[in-house]
């Protein structure tokens, strides 16, 4: 929550700018508040250096009932004049070459001054108390809006000070409602109990005023009130601090009905676009012009490929991509590169994700390169894993501008496609919430999920262990999850006596037929799809 000040920030620094501006400028502005006072502040071009600023509250002839002249005067007193225009009620001529030299306090001191005609009834009920006069004093009450008011009256041994607040919709009086109470809740705390007593009522008055004529006392008026006692206004620091807290706190209830209906409004907004997006790939596919078709994405499997070798794949395929997107962008049946579902299998290796890059003890590293495999850090998202044979790994080279999708939408459909692959095989898996991954159980994991975007092209993927030697799954912590185990497909199947097939050979195409199926896009070999990026790609894999 922003910091929220007694005076008028806007008159503030469009006063500053005039008082400090090296040369005289002719200058009309017209500014306007939450309260609908309005400010004029102008120059002649006959005058340039003599800066009028005239100010019209409608509520000026209440505050002058309660001395906001005497106020003027104390307060402005060197820069007060006569008002020529009927609208404005307070004019102050600043001549811009015989300034204090301390402009800035200047121009603070005069934003204050809509805060210093409003104190005008608290300064005359602090008056009344002091006096020990018996019995209530006068109430005191300034419309500072249409139908709102501020009414302020004094006691033997207290004052009371009550806004009444117009709520448009029933969202606000909530919101309000939801405001004030955290005020009261936050009360109990010692720090803080000696600040004013706050009640809010909705619809009836409180009793101080509730004999008052014309009354608004239906759903939408809301009353708020102060109980100050003298620790309040004991003292004129006291008192001006109280003063300008009270009138702040009135401005900081509707700041905060605003701010929470526009995050409300903003979230609403985020969630129906993800909708949309999940709705869009849910649309069942229709005939329609070429250049309006999605990108068709080829697959290509390359067996057995060194991780190195296939991370330096990745890098210079998506350089390839975004260059060619980018940098002259065609049209989508121009480009030479085609999104590619690049599906493989690693030697025995063990990967760590940016998360932990650089983390690993050296003494670690060399247990682990001990065991037989090599242990390489990535920038893909997640921990530690391990990829070895009989583990189909999937990189995903796609641009998610053609598909419609954010990262996390994106993510989600990796999920949903293996997810998608193990019901296929009778297997139930699913991710969840704050575990990255496809899991068949709480405490079991299927497969792993680390993802790069760069520039909106995607980059690593998922390992989906088919026939894995879960072994090697031991020797770490698999993604950082303590308490968590990784299975294989081969091993569920075998918990449900099944002889399905869970060979590489056997859940390859279920996995393309997954992925054509959440992404929306139709999935063909590679070769058949773009021949030059099928070329490149055997090429490079064929390059020492």
């Amino acid at each position: 929550m922003i910091l929220l000040e007694p005076n008028s920030y806007v008159l503030e620094e469009t006063l500053l700018a005039r008082f400090t501006s090296e040369k005289p400028e002719v200058v009309d502005i017209t500014l306007v508040d939450f309260d609908n006072v309005v400010y004029h502040v102008q120059t002649s071009p006959e005058q340039r250096t003599l800066l009028n600023l005239s100010v019209e509250m409608k509520y000026f002839n209440e505050v002058v009932e309660y001395g906001a002249q005497d106020i003027l005067k104390r307060e402005y007193g060197d820069y007060l004049v006569a008002t020529t225009n009927p609208q404005y009620q307070i004019t102050l001529q600043f001549n811009l070459e015989q300034l204090p030299a301390d402009k800035a306090a200047l121009a603070k001191h005069v934003s204050m001054l809509k805060r210093n005609m409003l104190a005008s009834s608290f300064i005359r009920a602090f008056e009344y108390w002091e006096s020990q006069q018996e019995g209530a004093g006068p109430l005191m009450t300034t419309h500072y809006r249409d139908n709102e008011a501020i009414y302020v009256q004094a006691q033997q041994d207290r004052v009371t000070v009550i806004f009444s607040t117009l709520f448009k919709e029933e969202v606000d009086r909530v919101l309000g409602r939801v405001f004030l109470q955290e005020f009261v809740d936050a009360r109990r705390q010692v720090s803080i109990q000696n600040a004013p007593q706050v009640l809010y009522s909705s619809r009836e008055p409180p009793l101080e005023i509730r004999h008052l004529s014309n009354l608004r006392q239906d759903d939408s008026v809301g009353y708020v009130s102060f109980v100050l006692f003298p620790r309040h206004f004991a003292d004129m620091e006291s008192r001006e601090k109280t003063i300008s807290q009270i009138q702040l706190f009135r401005d900081y209830l509707h700041y905060h009905i605003k701010c929470a209906k526009a995050y409300m409004h903003s979230r609403m907004r985020l969630r129906v676009q993800e909708f949309l997006k999940v709705i869009n790939r849910a649309k069942p596919d229709r005939v329609t012009a070429a250049s309006d078709k999605r990108t068709a994405t080829g697959y290509v499997y390359l067996d057995t490929v060194p991780y190195r070798k296939a991370l330096e794949l990745q890098k210079q395929l998506c350089q390839r991509r975004i260059s060619e997107i980018h940098a002259k962008p065609p049209k989508r049946s121009q480009r030479k590169h085609s999104d590619v579902l690049i599906l493989l299998q690693h030697p025995p290796v063990y990967t760590n994700g940016r998360r932990n890059r650089g983390k690993l003890q050296e003494d670690e590293v060399k247990r682990l390169e001990q065991l037989g495999c090599d242990y390489i850090e990535t920038n893909r998202g997640g921990e530690i894993t391990f990829h070895g044979p009989g583990q189909l790994v999937g990189y995903p080279i796609m641009y998610l501008k053609d598909h419609f999708l954010a990262t996390k939408c994106f993510v989600q459909g990796l999920e949903v496609t293996i997810s998608e692959t193990c019901a296929r095989l009778g297997i139930k898996a699913a991710s969840i919430e704050g575990f990255p991954g496809v899991w068949a159980s709480d405490t079991q994991k299927v497969a792993a999920l680390g993802t790069h975007v760069q520039r909106y092209v995607t980059s690593h993927g998922f390992a989906l262990n088919c026939t894995t030697d879960m072994r090697w799954f031991r020797e770490i912590v698999p993604c950082g999850l303590e308490g968590k185990t990784a299975v294989s497909l081969q091993s569920l199947l075998q918990e449900k006596q099944s002889n399905l097939d869970a060979s590489i050979d056997a859940v390859l195409p279920l996995v393309v037929q997954s992925f054509a199926q959440t992404f929306g896009c139709k999935v063909e070999p590679l070769s058949k799809v773009s021949p030059f990026t099928f070329e490149f790609i055997q090429d490079f894999i064929k390059s020492a």
